[in-house]
């Protein structure tokens, strides 16, 4: 197997019950527009693993989403099926007039105009990590996907090191793609029944970024970044008095200073882009111009 063959795609719950089941998204080249299956229909080919012979959809764990697209990544069309499936669940299982708060990268397939019309007309609200920084901010990357990887990297070295046969069978990559797309379910299922068991863990996560935390800044002491040691978190050093809340007028002027932060910046990348632009052009008139006689 070369290059990319899966991508997962996970939402934890800061409280309650993780009722986001995670996606794994494979590789195809025709899968349908929504992306939840193949025009070939091959996740219904029937294959015998472990002694049971069913469809592979079927032997793919019950707990986890499968999802196709030819790269084998979050694009667009994945992008958007998943929200719709995302808020189909939110209204199930907290009612429609529910408020939420999701945190996520600045992936572009997932920041569309599209979604962005569709969260927000569903009274959820995107809020974007940091540029550059999402593996020590990001409560996925900081410590559940963290733990994901743990897993099914543990779960991967059991098989392999199962028996020798076993052992060569991966090396000399005679272990179908079948096989393995089933293997990867079945172990992302396992880790995700462990997350469920585990609130207190997701919490932590959660509340080390700087995400669900005490709003007047009674729990800031429990911000940690990872990989950053000498971040400087408030409220460390004993008797040292709560963050006063911003009043609405400063939290207004905050906004708008960041509004602007971003305008300027996005000014700045367009009049790097015209430059560029310009630039090129002015090389290929160069180019097809005729030397004076």
């Amino acid at each position: 197997m070369r290059g990319r063959q899966c991508t997962y795609q996970v939402c934890a719950c800061a409280d309650g019950e993780q009722f986001v089941l995670p996606v794994l998204i494979f590789k195809n080249n025709t899968p349908t527009e929504d992306r939840w299956g193949t025009e070939s229909g091959i996740e219904n080919r029937k294959r015998t693993f472990r002694g049971e012979t069913k469809r592979k959809k079927d032997l793919y764990h019950k707990k986890v989403l499968v999802m196709w697209d030819g790269k084998a990544w979050f694009s667009t069309p994945c992008a958007i099926s998943w929200y719709r499936k995302f808020i189909e669940l939110i209204k199930k299982h907290l009612g429609d007039d529910a408020e939420v708060v999701i945190q996520q990268d600045n992936l572009g397939t997932q920041n569309t105009e599209e979604i962005k019309q569709m969260t927000g007309a569903n009274n959820i609200f995107q809020c974007n990590v940091p540029e550059d920084c999402t593996d020590a901010t990001a409560v996925i990357d900081n410590g559940i996907g963290w733990h994901l990887k743990s897993f099914v990297a543990k779960k991967f070295q059991e098989d392999f090191e199962s028996s020798p046969g076993r052992t060569d069978d991966w090396t000399d990559g005679k272990v179908p793609l079948w096989e393995v797309r089933i293997l990867l379910t079945q172990w992302f299922g396992e880790v995700r029944e462990d997350l469920q068991n585990r609130p207190e863990f997701i919490r932590h996560c959660f509340k080390s970024c700087g995400f669900y935390n005490d709003i007047g800044g009674g729990e800031n002491h429990l911000i940690h970044c990872r990989k950053v040691s000498d971040y400087p978190s408030y409220l460390r050093a004993k008797g040292e008095p709560p963050m006063v809340p911003l009043t609405k007028e400063e939290a207004e002027n905050q906004a708008a200073l960041d509004r602007q932060k971003r305008s300027d910046l996005r000014k700045e990348k367009r009049k790097a882009r015209r430059k560029k632009n310009l630039e090129k052009r002015r090389s290929v008139l160069n180019q097809q111009r005729k030397p004076w006689r």
